[in-house]
């Protein structure tokens, strides 16, 4: 079954059979602008910095939302105290809807995150203009989806692959959609 989530609301899907998913926040993501080379201590000249083409440069950032979305999910999911709205800064459409949903259920539930997620890895390819499909895995291996005691509420699988698209409206990035579709 394919459920859209963030990496640490797919921990407590997996503990709890009940959650669908989360999607992390949105915000406008840092744009980078060139690749700097490694230095060398050897007599060869060293390569000057290459610039990235403007496509280039929007994969680039396309991944950067992702990784954005990601840690926000997980600064709201450790502070039950944030603002869940705070989502709408980096994601939008279905993301935005599934991780409110999910953030609202765990709160409830009295859950808190401890730790952060890891993306270990993430391709992206353009699908049209402005629009990105993004694969990741998403490592949970170093956080705890914990009750209001401090015990733990998740279990395996740790390491999970998922499926996003992300969208450039104007000059922001936003996550509009986020699925867990396999372990990795």
């Amino acid at each position: 079954m394919t459920i859209a989530m963030s990496m640490k609301a797919a921990c407590l899907a997996t503990a709890l059979a009940a959650m669908t998913g989360c999607t992390p926040t949105v915000g406008p993501t840092p744009a980078v602008t060139s690749v700097s080379p490694s230095m060398s201590q050897s007599a060869s000249p060293t390569p000057s910095p290459t610039a990235l083409t403007p496509d280039e440069q929007d994969l680039v950032t396309a991944k950067s939302a992702y990784a954005t979305y990601v840690k926000e999910l997980d600064r709201l999911s450790a502070d039950p105290e944030s603002r869940i709205n705070d989502l709408g800064r980096v994601a939008r459409d279905s993301a935005l809807e599934q991780g409110r949903k999910d953030l609202l259920t765990m709160r409830v539930a009295g859950y808190r995150l401890k730790g952060s997620t890891v993306i270990d890895g993430i391709t992206a390819k353009l699908s049209k203009p402005n629009k990105w499909t993004l694969t990741a895995c998403l490592d949970l291996s170093k956080s705890d989806l914990v009750d209001a005691k401090g015990k733990s509420v998740t279990g395996p699988p740790y390491r999970m692959s998922h499926r996003a698209t992300v969208i450039r409206d104007s000059r922001n990035y936003f996550v509009t959609t986020d699925k867990v579709v396999a372990t990795c």
